[in-house]
């Protein structure tokens, strides 16, 4: 359970420092308007560990473990505040619909391209 207890601790650490201040910025004011940037953030954890199948308790083959994580924060939008109005304006991801866009292409033409087989 060794294991088990290094990954909670480690989830434990991580959890308590995804504070707010991880996804929201801090203020820009200019101007008499305040802009807050905003950021998405995803983390995750994993680990593992063996011993190999019937060896006895403390034999010097046949064990391992490892662990990894990672974070990716993106940023999301911006908050704006003039005034008393708050707004949020969204950055949009270019590349990604690109992408999408591209890809959703390639699959119509080889729907396209197997339908004219079909046909002949």
């Amino acid at each position: 359970m060794e294991e088990a207890q290094t990954v909670e601790k480690i989830a434990d650490v991580i959890g308590r420092s995804a504070e707010a201040r991880l996804v929201y910025g801090e203020p820009i004011v200019r101007d008499g308007i305040t802009i807050v940037p905003v950021a998405r953030i995803r983390f995750g954890l994993g680990g593992g560990g063996g011993r190999k199948a019937g060896d006895k308790e403390g034999a010097a083959t046949g064990q391992g473990q490892g662990g990894g994580g990672g974070l990716v924060a993106t940023p999301a939008g911006v908050l704006i505040i003039r005034g008393g109005d708050v707004s949020y304006r969204p950055i949009r991801d270019t590349q990604r619909l690109s992408v999408l866009v591209l890809a959703v292409g390639v699959g119509v033409a080889f729907v396209l391209r197997g339908l004219a087989k079909l046909v002949r």
